[in-house]
């Protein structure tokens, strides 16, 4: 349970990026290339940048080729390095981290957007699965029942059901 799940990146999408002139139903490909096309019209738009990251996630998920994860992160530094506070680029950094299989790294991420953002179930989530993946169990407990607090639907109902069949 390393990686978020598609489903719960879809989830996150408007959260993170914003509204979008491109169709929900539009495939990751299309979506790509039309993000690529507004960028380059409108390369300041933080908005556009956040949403083709996350493109390039899902695209990761679709192919298991991290070269799209590569680009998502290239794209979410040049986010931050113009915004350090831009919060959706720092909350797909968490889900970059934790792809990578850096967890402590996804856990600090994770930690400093709960101090930031105490209501937002997903950071909580993050933490949650970042813990358990350093075997930090009742850290990860305690991040999933925030999760489920803020958020009581299937994304943290199926991590306490994970965290229940790891820890017995």
């Amino acid at each position: 349970m390393a990686l978020a799940s598609a489903e719960d990146l879809r989830h996150a999408i408007p959260d993170i990026a914003g509204r979008s002139p491109i169709s929900e139903a539009a495939s990751t490909d299309d979506r790509i290339a039309s993000l690529e096309k507004l960028i380059a019209q409108n390369p300041k738009s933080v908005a556009y940048q956040n949403q083709l990251a996350a493109a390039y996630m899902q695209k990761v998920r679709e192919t298991v080729d991290f070269g799209y994860l590569d680009r998502a992160e290239r794209i979410l530094n040049r986010v931050l390095a113009a915004d350090d506070g831009n919060y959706e680029a720092l909350r797909m950094r968490e889900v970059v981290e934790l792809e990578r299989h850096h967890f402590q790294a996804a856990a600090d991420f994770a930690d400093t957007l709960v101090r930031l953002h105490p209501g937002d179930p997903w950071s909580y989530g993050i933490l949650g699965d970042a813990s358990m993946e350093m075997g930090r169990y009742q850290r990860a407990a305690a991040a999933y029942q925030q999760m489920l607090v803020r958020r009581p639907d299937q994304s943290s109902l199926n991590r306490a059901a994970w965290y229940e069949f790891v820890t017995g």
